[in-house]
C-alpha cells in the first residue's frame, strides 16, 4: 500500500508504535480503517535521529494547532502514545482517529479523519515540537 504522507519517527518511537500495532493485530484489534492505514504508513516511515523530525511535520510529542469544523473553533492538541492520552490536557493518542490523521502531516494541510460513524476534515495551522513547548 502506497501512502501520500511520510511519517517521520525516531528509532525509539518507531519501535514503540510498531510494537503497539503488531500487538493489536495479533489480538484481532486492528479492525478500524484509520488503524490499518496507520500501520501501512508506519511500514514506509522515515526513521530519523532523535530530535530531528522536520519542524513543519507532525511527529510524536508535537503540539498541533488545527481548525476543528465540528466545533468551528481553533484547537491545540499534543500527539502522544496511548498511555499518555488525556482529554483534559489535550493529549491525543496517535491511535485515535484524529491522532492517526495528524501524524506525518504538515502545517497548512487539510487532513481527513476517519471515525467509525463519521468523517471530517481538519486544517493544520501550526506544528510545534516538544522541545519548543
Amino acid at each position: 500500500m502506497t501512502t501520500t504522507k511520510n511519517i517521520h519517527l525516531s528509532p525509539t518511537d518507531h519501535q514503540k508504535l510498531s510494537g503497539i500495532l503488531k500487538s493489536m493485530k495479533a489480538k484481532g484489534n486492528l479492525k478500524a480503517l484509520h488503524l490499518k492505514t496507520l500501520m501501512a504508513e508506519l511500514s514506509e516511515a522515515v526513521i530519523v535521529p532523535e530530535g530531528h523530525i522536520p519542524e513543519n511535520i507532525v511527529g510524536m510529542g508535537s503540539t498541533v494547532e488545527y481548525f476543528n469544523p465540528l466545533s468551528k473553533t481553533t484547537e491545540k492538541a499534543r500527539l502522544v502514545f496511548p498511555v499518555e492520552a488525556d482529554a483534559e490536557k489535550r493529549n491525543i493518542s496517535v491511535l485515535a482517529p484524529l491522532g492517526a490523521a495528524l501524524i506525518g502531516e504538515s502545517a497548512g494541510t487539510k487532513v481527513q479523519c476517519q471515525a467509525p460513524d463519521t468523517t471530517w476534515v481538519v486544517e493544520i495551522i501550526s506544528v510545534t515540537h516538544q522541545a519548543e513547548n
